[in-house]
């Protein structure tokens, strides 16, 4: 009899929550909070923030906004674009 793995990433049945990885689970909180913070932000502070975080090919290339990469993943326009 073959045993059978037990996959880490399937629903764990209890409460109807699965089992993500720390990695996962920090990402998606760290994604919630950004967009908490951007909707508390008034309009020019939130320009300024997606200019400087956003992916904007100029500044990464010829200003070296080397973060750029990095930050614009947590940038979300509307709760529907966060989901």
């Amino acid at each position: 009899m073959i045993p059978q793995r037990q996959d880490r990433y399937q629903n764990s049945g209890g409460g109807g929550q699965a089992d993500l990885p720390p990695g996962v689970l920090g990402l998606l909180i760290a994604n919630v909070l950004v967009f908490m913070f951007m909707e508390s932000l008034s309009q020019e502070a939130l320009l300024s923030m997606v200019v400087r975080f956003g992916a904007t090919p100029e500044l990464f290339f010829k200003h070296f906004h080397l973060w750029q990469p990095f930050t614009y993943q947590f940038l979300h326009a509307d709760t529907g674009h966060l989901f």
